[in-house]
């Protein structure tokens, strides 16, 4: 979905419009910004409309307030959500804030408890490129990118 919203919208604004139409096959909170600075958040489910939000970062739970809090508990999504606040209250780089998604509390090795980090992507779609990354190592994709794999070990925390 989201190399697809790359692929068909120019702004912030676009995408949202493209995923009122997009039917969805799972949840999805998909966070948002583009080259103008506008940032956005769309809550996206199965036979639900999408719920639109100017929050610029998202977590395990929809708006401010958990609907369920043990969830939320367990996957440390307030916890997450208040640190990805504070990343933007310091004005980061972006690769300053890519290495902070390689570190708790925001990357988790929880795997056996069916929370682990896979990987954090880093999009640069004025670039035409996205850098998927794990602690240690980068794998760069562009749109024009020949079909190549790349295999990573994800070790229990």
């Amino acid at each position: 979905m989201v190399r697809y919203l790359l692929e068909v919208a120019g702004s912030v604004r676009e995408a949202r419009a493209a995923l009122d139409r997009i039917p969805v096959a799972m949840a999805y909170n998909l966070t948002m910004t583009d080259a103008t600075g506008e940032a956005g958040t769309a809550f996206v489910a199965p036979g639900r409309a999408p719920e639109h939000s100017p929050a610029p970062v998202a977590t395990n739970h929809r708006g401010r307030t958990p609907e369920d809090p043990d969830h939320a508990r367990r996957f440390r999504s307030v916890e997450r959500h208040r640190h990805l606040g504070d990343l933007l209250k310091r004005s980061l780089e972006p690769d300053e804030v890519a290495e902070a998604f390689l570190l708790p509390p925001l990357h988790s090795r929880s795997y056996s408890e069916g929370f682990g980090t896979l990987y954090t992507a880093v999009y640069r779609p004025l670039e035409g490129r996205v850098d998927y990354r794990w602690p240690g190592k980068t794998w760069t994709r562009t749109f024009d990118a020949p079909d190549e794999t790349t295999d990573v070990e994800l070790r229990q925390g």
